[in-house]
């Protein structure tokens, strides 16, 4: 089922599925969306038709995948211990890596001299790394928890945001990674005693631009020169922008039930996908140039 949505800032477009279970993470890859649900199946919807795939069969519940994201040309899977790729001719995932071997955190972003990827413990705390491609040092900053990243005017804006209590969202920027704080290997290594214990709490090298309790953001992406928000504040959905400081609201969301406590953010082939679940709903949005489509999932518990 689809439908067209007015808007005073975006054209919108509205897809209806149903589901047995909630979305982890989506993808868009070589013209279809991988779906990972929570049962660590994935779901193919081809984007030309905007129908599932109901062929398409894998082996992503034997390795137990818990998420997906794109790095390069490569749709890349993680179960707790290890790291896949997908042979995208014969549906296999091959293993590539142990997990504890890899960079730190998920990807969130990446350009010519940067690949920057983030964890996330929570309440006690979050990080946000950056890569040197070229000195293969890393660097990085205190960030509960990322949400996104986008470059702009060679600066690095990056939106952290957690649903904690009655949830909050950080903004900055970052002009130069290198004046963040070094990570190093051997301390990371270093035994755990409590959760968040490995979690950064430098801000050195960040420029704060908004510090908004009360306000969860869901997902960011750029349009015309400016930076939008998609934020749910007191249980309804809002398209904001940054207007004296503040987050200004554009358009009202509510209606569409995309908020979720989790929100997932992917960057694939120059758009954006926003990956959420709640009690009723789950889904993803594609955003990319102007355009915001939503695929909505009704999903039945068991």
């Amino acid at each position: 089922m689809s439908q067209n949505i007015a808007s005073q800032s975006f054209i919108k477009g509205y897809h209806r599925f149903k589901s047995d279970t909630t979305f982890e993470a989506v993808v868009l890859f070589k013209n279809n969306f991988y779906c990972l649900e929570s049962n660590s199946q994935v779901l193919v919807i081809n984007t030309s038709k905007n129908q599932v795939d109901y062929s398409y069969k894998d082996n992503s519940k034997e390795v137990k995948l818990e998420s997906l994201y794109l790095v390069n040309d490569s749709l890349i899977g993680v179960s707790r211990f290890n790291t896949y790729y997908l042979e995208p001719k014969n549906h296999k995932w091959i293993f590539l890596k142990e997990r504890r071997k890899a960079y730190p955190g998920y990807p969130i972003f990446e350009d010519d001299e940067y690949f920057i990827t983030s964890t996330c413990s929570g309440e006690w705390g979050g990080t946000i790394y950056f890569l040197n491609k070229k000195t293969k040092k890393i660097y990085k900053s205190a960030c509960t928890c990322a949400v996104n990243v986008i470059k702009e005017n060679n600066k690095y804006n990056v939106t952290a945001s957690l649903a904690h209590m009655s949830g909050f969202t950080n903004i900055f920027e970052v002009e130069n990674p290198m004046l963040l704080v070094r990570h190093h290997e051997d301390i990371n290594r270093k035994k755990i005693g409590y959760v968040g214990d490995n979690e950064s709490r430098s801000k050195k090298g960040t420029n704060q631009i908004i510090d908004s309790v009360g306000v969860e953001t869901l997902a960011s992406f750029k349009y015309n020169s400016k930076i939008y928000y998609l934020v749910e504040k007191h249980g309804a959905v809002y398209l904001d922008y940054i207007n004296n400081k503040k987050l200004t609201v554009v358009d009202d969301l509510t209606n569409l039930n995309i908020q979720g406590n989790y929100p997932v953010n992917r960057y694939c082939s120059g758009k954006s996908i926003y990956t959420y679940k709640n009690d009723k709903n789950t889904g993803f949005v594609l955003i990319g140039d102007g355009l915001l489509t939503f695929y909505s999932f009704d999903w039945r518990h068991k």
